[in-house]
């Protein structure tokens, strides 16, 4: 089944039964937690004839759908009250799955037609068939088309099985520290970043569940969209990383290459944004300007708590190769080192010195040429802007070759924008 928290949002949210107690909510997992809210809303839909609007034989009004919404809130609160929420063993989860499973199997349904639907009871019938799994039912009247149960059929047929939590892998760099160093290091960067389960911005001294929510919101845009690539703790190195040039991007190094801050300083939220918006002409990064901007925001947001986490931990790491062991009274220090930089980014936007000129003229053309020739730019890029010179080649701060782009191509990574470019020159690229 593929998980869908924005219902585990609107879950904990909207019904009492859940909100009261988040504690007891999260205990359950991801997974089952998203299955039940799925379920709910599925089920809420239905009934209130929104999965089906063009079904003429289905007339449900304002009142009769809120009243309908009202008894399923109160059925998915009797589940959070009953207790099958507070179980952390993987048994509700897997009492969810079954039901899902059992379901799957009794869809019997012909499209166009009136779709006879089997119940768990093994009782078919067009009137009135229902599934139930404790005070969890879900109802087929007549007069809905065979194509809601197809609907209803594929949203099932997905399967729930319980998958390997997710996990983040260490750095390499941890992992070639002594065996009895790892630990250290390890337990203190998941108390300052959190884990996969619960991940949290080091620069965030208190997270609230709200924006927990938000982040796993994030993972699972990023899991869907971005760890093909980036890898699952963000350190470039994907299934298909290696098959890419150039390689995509290492978060864990706290390093973004396009920014509108100074050489050296972070990204803003919004340089982030826009990259996704507009992807990275001439790599493999593609704009994902279809995406929400809900979705964009918190894959962003989830983006930065995993460069803040690597960036912590690869100084850590650093500390107890040169020290031997990680001094817990200095902690602090590196944890609001992380945090400071981050933090300052917003109030370090570069602003032009100097207003863009109003036209395009020919001195103007000129000028530029003169300082292409003789301010350094012409060394790596060459005389015509085609980069074909012998100082062309190099490796960046992630040890992989890099070249100077061909400016003649059209392709500028880091925008097309005069200001774009105006930054780029001022700032240079980081990495």
């Amino acid at each position: 089944m593929e998980v869908n928290p924005r219902y585990l949002g609107q879950c904990a949210a909207n019904l009492p039964g859940c909100a009261t107690a988040p504690d007891r909510f999260r205990t359950m997992s991801h997974i089952g937690r998203s299955a039940l809210c799925e379920i709910a809303h599925l089920e809420m839909r239905q009934r209130t004839g929104l999965l089906n609007p063009g079904n003429r034989n289905l007339k449900i009004g304002p009142d009769r759908g809120r009243r309908t919404e009202s008894r399923i809130t109160r059925k998915i609160r009797e589940i959070c009250h009953c207790g099958v929420i507070q179980r952390s063993d993987g048994k509700a989860e897997s009492a969810v799955c079954d039901w899902r499973n059992r379901t799957v199997k009794s869809v019997q349904s012909e499209f166009g037609t009136g779709g006879a639907l089997t119940g768990s009871n093994g009782v078919s019938g067009t009137r009135n068939t229902e599934w139930q799994h404790g005070s969890f039912r879900m109802r087929s009247n007549s007069g809905i088309p065979g194509y809601l149960a197809i609907v209803v059929g594929l949203a099932l047929v997905s399967g729930c099985e319980r998958g390997e939590p997710l996990q983040w892998e260490s750095s390499r760099l941890v992992r070639e520290l002594p065996p009895q160093a790892q630990p250290g290091v390890q337990a203190a960067v998941n108390t300052h970043a959190g884990t996969a389960a619960k991940p949290k911005l080091v620069s965030q001294s208190e997270q609230k569940f709200d924006f927990l929510i938000h982040l796993l919101e994030g993972q699972a845009v990023y899991q869907k969209r971005c760890v093909q690539c980036h890898g699952v703790s963000g350190d470039g190195n994907g299934p298909v990383a290696a098959h890419l040039y150039p390689r995509p991007r290492d978060y864990t190094r706290g390093i973004f290459k396009f920014t509108s801050t100074p050489y050296g300083g972070k990204p803003r939220r919004e340089d982030l944004l826009a990259t996704l918006r507009r992807g990275i002409t001439g790599t493999s990064m593609p704009s994902f300007s279809l995406l929400s901007r809900r979705d964009l925001e918190a894959v962003v947001d989830y983006v930065v708590v995993l460069s803040q986490r690597g960036e912590l931990e690869y100084q850590l790491a650093a500390e107890v190769q040169a020290a031997e062991e990680l001094d817990q009274e200095i902690l602090p220090e590196f944890v609001s080192d992380v945090a400071r930089r981050w933090n300052e980014a917003d109030s370090t936007l570069t602003h032009p010195l100097s207003p863009q000129p109003a036209e395009l003229t020919a001195d103007h053309v000129a000028l530029g040429r003169t300082a292409f020739l003789t301010k350094g730019c012409s060394k790596c890029h060459g005389d015509d802007g085609r980069g074909q010179t012998k100082d062309n080649i190099g490796k960046d701060s992630w040890g992989y070759p890099t070249r100077a782009a061909d400016l003649t191509s059209g392709m500028l990574h880091g925008g097309q924008d005069p200001i774009d470019i105006y930054r780029r020159i001022l700032n240079g690229i980081n990495g």
